[in-house]
């Protein structure tokens, strides 16, 4: 599995949308996500959506809420015919800049 971010704010918290592909498989597959926030920092995980992309074969999209700065991981648990699988992406939630 391929994964791309890109991060969006939205009010305090940030919003990351994730993109990726899987390789063809037999069968469905079913996607269970988590944030979870790294050592140091004072909140809970918090369950994210993934699901498979209907406009793109063998595509997964998604979306997470990080809601305090600082360092996350976002686990990425699949199931299928073939077995689980499990991703671990290492993500750092900064502030955005102010705007004047």
């Amino acid at each position: 599995m391929s994964l791309r971010h890109s991060q969006k704010r939205k009010d305090s918290w940030h919003n990351t949308r994730l993109e990726g592909r899987t390789q063809a498989v037999d069968g469905s597959l079913t996607y269970h996500t988590s944030s979870l926030p790294g050592q140091g920092v004072d909140a809970t995980p918090i369950r994210a959506t993934f699901h498979a992309d209907p406009n793109v074969r063998n595509g997964i999209q998604g979306a997470a809420e990080i809601t305090v700065k600082g360092p996350w991981t976002l686990q990425v648990t699949v199931n299928g015919s073939a077995g689980q699988g499990v991703a671990n992406i290492p993500i750092t939630a900064t502030a955005l800049p102010p705007i004047f």
